[in-house]
């Protein structure tokens, strides 16, 4: 067997091995892109379930400030009450009181009576203080609890917002690093089919001459 017979088996064999070893390498490319689609997609689920408990966590919080106001309402409510029962208490006491040591006196009179109207009055004036304090604090109580309700449906709406958008960038990631898997794989058996066509055409053109057949010949 002549030299150039030798070159061009030797030429002939590294085609084929060179299209095999295209071909092994990027089949694993392929797998290792195909298990970074995977994690891709799996870490976009998990950020997906973060941002929507997140989300209900930031609500419940909310919803509880919010019964918050409604319980410290309520209370506030029963307190002022309580406070003007004694007040309207106090005030007969103090009038009946003023009445009587009057009659004693025998001061019964105009005079007396403007009096007891003017202790009226004033005490008309702390019932109505009493209440408006109360009913300020009411009106506050429903402002600040609807304010904490809608934050809580705002959380909710932007937790699920945050979620879908997590979850499709995970899915487009992963969709993407398929896609390269695939072109790889692809690429390796284009360079396998590309290898042995050349190792085949190689070895078509050879002329071995003398009585060397192929089959004489031997990888070692």
């Amino acid at each position: 067997m002549d030299g150039g017979v030798s070159l061009a088996i030797a030429s002939m064999v590294a085609s084929a091995v060179s299209g095999t070893v295209a071909y092994v390498g990027a089949q694993r490319q392929a797998k290792g892109l195909e298990q970074q689609a995977k994690s891709a997609e799996q870490w976009g689920q998990y950020n997906s379930t973060v941002a929507r408990n997140n989300a209900q966590g930031e609500a419940q919080d909310l919803e509880f400030q919010a019964g918050l106001e409604q319980f410290n309402k309520k209370l506030e409510l029963q307190n002022t009450s309580r406070r003007l029962d004694d007040l309207r208490t106090k005030q007969r006491i103090a009038a009946s009181g003023k009445q009587a040591a009057g009659a004693r006196r025998g001061v019964i009179d105009y005079s007396f009576s403007d009096v007891l109207r003017s202790d009226a009055l004033l005490a008309e004036r702390e019932i109505g203080e009493a209440l408006y304090a109360g009913g300020a604090f009411s009106s506050q109580a429903n402002s600040q609890s609807k304010l904490y309700r809608q934050m809580g449906d705002r959380s909710i709406e932007m937790g699920r917002v945050g979620a879908a958008l997590a979850l499709g960038e995970g899915q487009q990631r992963s969709f993407a690093l398929r896609g390269q898997a695939d072109s790889a794989r692809i690429g390796g058996y284009a360079q396998l089919v590309s290898g042995l066509s050349s190792a085949a055409s190689t070895g078509s053109t050879i002329n071995y001459g003398g009585s060397w057949k192929p089959k004489d010949w031997k990888m070692k």
